[in-house]
This record gives C-alpha cells, structure tokens and sequence, in this order.
C-alpha cells in the first residue's frame, strides 16, 4: 500500500467513527416526538421529561415549551431562558426569565390531593402574604383557577394564578406589572 491510500484509509476511519459518536449524541438529543430539546436544564443527576416541540403553530417570536412528565405545554417568548429545580415533597419549578430579568414568570409544581385549593394552602404556600380575595377565573382551555395578589418581599406584588390537573397543583407567577403579558402566555397553556 502507498503512503496516500493509507492516508485515505486512516481519513475515511476517523471520519466513519466522527459520524458514528456524533449520531449516537444526536439519536440522544431527541425528544420522544423526534424532535431537539432546547432551552431546558435540570439539575445534574435528575431525570426530567421535557422538551421543546413544533406540535402547535408558533406564534412568531415564540417557542413552544413542553413538559411531558407534567403533561402541559405553552408557548412563551424566545428571549427567555429556562431553568428548572427539583423541590422539597416532589416539588418542581420551572422559571422563564430574560437575560436582564426584566421578564419573568415561574411554575410551581406539587403533588396536591385535596379536592380544591384552599384559602389555608394559599396562607401556607404565601407565607400570608396573599392579599384580597381570590378570583375563580376559567382558563382559555377549560381549566378553573384561582388568581389573586401576595407581596413578595423584595420583589414587590405579585400575580398568582394556581390551578390543579392530574392531581399535581400548579402555582404561576410573575411581577405585578407583567399581569396582562402573563395572561397572553396563559392563553397558550394546553394539557397534553
């Protein structure tokens, strides 16, 4: 054998085993519907079932977030980034927040057995801080809520949206002056 079919030869290996690693992190990568997960972190040694999918016409400048373990997607704007933490009793948050935090809203995720959600879990969950009387509202896809205000501390007021499904409770929220941009996010909110 010359010198340039041994090249040849030792290329076209590293090139075959390139292409071999590569497809096996690609095959990886995808979601359970075929497509790459993007913009989703959880914390190292936690299994989380999420992913971004195209099941739905995105609204332009949006992305849709799906989280099969909890069973719900929404689309919300690509200038945010996600970041999910596992919690205390099975707990799970999910925040979507802007680079400069200007933009930002959070699901909280909890195993909830009681039938309805109760002014004492609201007291509890706040920290008393909830303030007013809770709203029943119906939700664009059928789901009843209750919204209300809580002080944050720091943070200032805050709008709560909670709601149940699928025995799991889910507290939303976001800073006052983003009530209305949150809703429009809300509107989105599908259970898969």
């Amino acid at each position: 054998m010359g010198k340039n079919t041994m090249r040849l030869t030792a290329l076209a290996s590293l090139g075959v085993v390139v292409l071999t690693v590569g497809g096996f992190f690609y095959v990886r990568a995808l979601g359970e519907n075929g497509t790459v997960a993007q913009n989703a972190s959880s914390t190292p040694g936690t299994e989380l079932a999420v992913s971004t999918i195209q099941t739905r016409d995105t609204p332009a400048g949006q992305k849709e977030y799906a989280n099969t373990a909890n069973g719900f997607s929404l689309f919300y704007p690509t200038e945010l980034a996600i970041r999910e933490y596992s919690e205390a009793a099975a707990g799970h948050t999910i925040s979507f927040e802007s680079e400069n935090g200007s933009k930002a809203f959070q699901i909280y995720i909890a195993p909830y057995t009681d039938s309805q959600i109760t002014l004492a879990r609201i007291k509890a969950d706040t920290r008393n801080t909830a303030s007013g009387d809770p709203q029943e509202i119906v939700l664009q896809n059928g789901t009843h809520a209750l919204i209300f205000w809580s002080y944050g501390g720091p943070l200032g007021t805050m709008r709560e949206l909670w709601f149940m499904h699928g025995g799991n409770l889910y507290e939303v929220t976001t800073y006052q002056e983003l009530d209305t941009w949150l809703a429009d996010i809300m509107r989105s909110w599908t259970f898969l």
